[in-house]
């Protein structure tokens, strides 16, 4: 979205394709400005919110995460275990003259193979454990910072130079939805924000969380749903 000035002071974002293929309306940046500081100060106050998230960084519940991981670095160690045994006892056959040099090469090219796919395979599991991790330790420094931080009350007080450098420090980006707005915080994932939460117009679409009771609820619901933490930037309107 590019930044405008509508002759009278006020700036806004309008999307590139507005006319071409858009049909997103222009929003203001004090509207999407508001939307920001809602999704740091959301991080900070809601327990439910901040629970689902971790909820869904782990993959489930704790102790299930705990489990997983676990498992993700002993299935491998088992397989190579294994494939060791059996090269060991091909030895053996080979040693004592039950296999001829041929077949031994056959069957060593073969298990060698084996075992270098999961020595590839543990290496990812490794590394997937310790991105998952750290994108848990993210969170949980993001959301104590949060915590311990009054964003409004910040936000008021500060200089519009101020403000920019809080927004740079903590949002990555405010993405633009028909019927809602989604405020990523570096550390965590998009959070939700319906358009009246700020002060803006819906685009005239009914949104999920008009469904739900509240809209604590709907962002609760919502990270126990999707499929993925992470939103990616060809999602961006």
């Amino acid at each position: 979205m590019s930044v405008q000035q509508n002759g009278k002071g006020s700036t806004f974002y309008k999307c590139w394709s507005r006319g071409q293929g858009c049909d997103q309306p222009a929003r203001s940046t004090k509207g999407l400005s508001r939307a920001a500081v809602l999704g740091m100060s959301l991080l900070g106050t809601d327990e439910g919110l901040q629970a689902a998230i971790r909820r869904r960084l782990a993959g489930g519940t704790r102790t299930h995460a705990v489990a997983g991981r676990r498992d993700r670095r002993t299935a491998p160690a088992v397989t190579l275990g294994a494939l060791s045994e059996r090269r060991r006892k091909l030895l053996e056959l080979y040693y004592a003259g039950k296999i001829s040099p041929d077949g031994f090469k056959e069957e060593e090219d073969r298990l060698s193979l084996d075992i270098e796919a999961a020595r590839i395979r543990a290496s990812e599991d490794e590394a997937t454990v310790n991105a998952l991790s750290e994108l848990e330790q993210r969170f949980e420094e993001v959301a104590r910072i949060l915590t311990n931080l009054d964003v409004a009350a910040v936000w008021k007080a500060a200089e519009d130079r101020e403000r920019r450098v809080l927004v740079e420090e903590l949002v990555q980006w405010v993405t633009v939805f028909p019927d809602h707005l989604e405020v990523s915080v570096a550390g965590a994932p998009a959070l939700n924000v319906l358009y009246r939460e700020v002060g803006l117009k819906e685009s005239g679409i009914v949104g999920v969380g008009e469904r739900k009771s509240t809209i604590s609820d709907w962002r609760i619901e919502y990270w126990e749903l999707i499929p993925t933490p992470i939103q990616t930037r060809h999602q961006k309107r």
